[in-house]
């Protein structure tokens, strides 16, 4: 069967042979978009075995205009996105965290240092 957008993207004369083929009277005095009609009309009351005869196609230029179909997958819960905000939230707090442990430990070391120069064991 032809559909709309076929029909549409041939020629005149094309047409004129397939409203031929399904016996469309008047069909050299029609219009393209009135015989485009006509034919579909004419596809809609004939039974669609005969009309797929008729038609011949190029089967890679109907493989790129069809769209792939994507293959279903498991229904799984789905996870919550993670935005960019809390992202840098987090790694600021582990930033922090980190630089109060080196502070820390700055501190403890000078604490350390002091009391040896005190002790003078230099």
């Amino acid at each position: 069967m032809y559909d709309i957008e076929k029909l549409n993207n041939k020629k005149v004369n094309e047409l004129r042979e397939i409203a031929e083929k399904l016996n469309i009277s008047k069909a050299d005095k029609l219009k393209k978009q009135e015989l485009v009609y006509k034919i579909l009309d004419e596809q809609a009351l004939k039974p669609s075995s005969d009309n797929d005869k008729k038609e011949t196609t190029n089967p890679q230029l109907e493989a790129s205009n069809t769209i792939a179909k994507k293959p279903e997958r498991a229904t799984e819960p789905r996870k919550k996105p993670v935005h960019s905000k809390e992202i840098k939230i987090e790694t600021t707090k582990e930033i922090r965290i980190e630089i109060t442990k080196e502070i820390i430990n700055v501190r403890i070391m000078n604490t350390i240092l002091q009391e040896l120069l005190l002790a003078k064991v230099f």
